[in-house]
């Protein structure tokens, strides 16, 4: 019968060992989600902090942000062209009074009934640079180009 309790009282204690350690796992596994729920928090503010810094400061920013501010600004550009670019290929244009998406022969706005402006600079075809400049004169080099618009020189 001995033989029998200690391995009774050696299972019970494996299973109570395995018990412990799946708790001590679930513990730590909660802790981790509540730890990265934390850290997704805090770069969401961070990031709301550095967008109202940057609205607030985007005309005059201090010298040590300089060149960040123009990263933003040129990235901001980009996206801009690239949803007229979009919004020509889909054959409609943006109200500028209300932002709303329009079909491209529309003169008067559904959503908030005020002409739209064929040239507002929402609708007005440009060329996507690339944030990159030439090397022998400065100017900003448009995508795809093999060659700067301004000096002829070539590209890569």
């Amino acid at each position: 019968m001995a033989f029998f309790d200690k391995v009774g009282a050696t299972i019970s204690n494996f299973g109570n060992d395995v018990s412990n350690k799946t708790k001590s796992m679930m513990e730590v596994s909660n802790l981790n989600s509540q730890l990265k729920s934390c850290e997704e928090s805090l770069r969401a503010y961070y990031r709301e902090v550095g967008k109202a810094f940057y609205e607030q400061n985007k005309d005059h920013p201090s010298p040590e942000f300089t060149e960040q501010f123009a990263h933003i600004k040129e990235a901001e550009e980009a996206i801009d062209h690239l949803e007229a670019a979009i919004r020509r290929a889909k054959g409609t244009k943006m109200c500028q009074h209300c932002g709303a998406e329009v079909a491209a022969d529309t003169k008067f706005c559904p959503t908030c009934g005020k002409e739209v402006d064929d040239n507002a600079a929402c609708n007005v075809q440009a060329e996507v640079v690339t944030g990159a400049k030439c090397p022998k004169c400065g100017a900003a080099i448009k995508v795809g180009a093999s060659f700067c618009s301004s000096c002829g020189n070539k590209m890569g």
